[in-house]
């Protein structure tokens, strides 16, 4: 099973699949948007980790993990620069 995460300046879309068949979510982000980031010790070694998308604010209390994350604090860096340009 492969999953896929692409952020827009408005959304966060996140494609799951396996064998041709796709299942695609849409969630929409905003300056509100709580970002944090979660890394294990052999992560950090690794250059991996999970990013936390807190969409509470926007939505029903609902949190978003990111898992398998290749260099998650630049990733972090990256949403959450992009989200003060909006």
């Amino acid at each position: 099973k492969k999953t896929s995460y692409f952020i827009t300046k408005d959304s966060l879309i996140i494609e799951r699949g396996y064998f041709g068949a796709k299942q695609k979510n849409i969630y929409d982000i905003g300056h509100d948007t709580g970002i944090n980031m979660n890394q294990s010790a052999l992560g950090a070694r690794m250059g991996y980790g999970t990013v936390v998308l807190d969409l509470s604010i926007m939505t029903k209390a609902e949190k978003i993990k990111l898992s398998g994350v290749e260099n998650p604090e630049q990733v972090v860096a990256t949403i959450r620069t992009s989200l003060k340009k909006k």
